[in-house]
């Protein structure tokens, strides 16, 4: 039983990661350093966060997807492990530096500016992390006053 147990969560966290990790590796950096140059280097950031937002939601259906009975536990067990560690390399998330600016910002008004940023952007990409969750649910039957469809 305990072994099933943590298979079921297991697999949506490292399916998450997979899609994740590949995403960020074959197709968002590719993407950037090709369009750069059309976009110019004012669009770089917006850009990123829009990719960071899409690869979210692609590694949050996928978390959703392969829990077999809640999808959205599945996702939230895969956002649950984002919130621990800064991510830099793959994702600007950086839930322990948001909380620390929050300190700050409590401290000196002058924090207040970047916590906001800050706040929207991880708002967002966990917005669209919740998004491809919520995608991930399969379709369900359309109800029927009659049980079955005649046929």
């Amino acid at each position: 039983m305990e072994r099933r147990w943590v298979w079921t969560w297991a697999r949506p966290i490292a399916a998450g990661w997979g899609a994740l990790l590949a995403l960020t590796y074959l197709a968002e950096r590719p993407l950037l350093r090709l369009t750069v140059p059309w976009v110019g280097p004012r669009w770089v950031a917006t850009a990123s966060l829009l990719l960071g937002a899409l690869k979210l939601a692609a590694a949050g259906w996928a978390a959703g997807r392969l829990h077999p009975r809640a999808p959205l536990r599945g996702m939230l067990a895969f956002a649950l492990t984002l919130c621990f560690f800064s991510f830099q390399a793959l994702l600007p998330i950086d839930v322990p530096w948001l909380a620390r600016l929050a300190i700050d910002a409590t401290q000196d008004a002058r924090y207040w500016g970047a916590l906001a940023g800050l706040a929207a952007q991880h708002l967002l990409w966990f917005g669209s992390l919740i998004a491809g969750g919520l995608l991930s649910r399969p379709p369900q039957a359309p109800l029927s006053l009659f049980g079955k469809p005649p046929r």
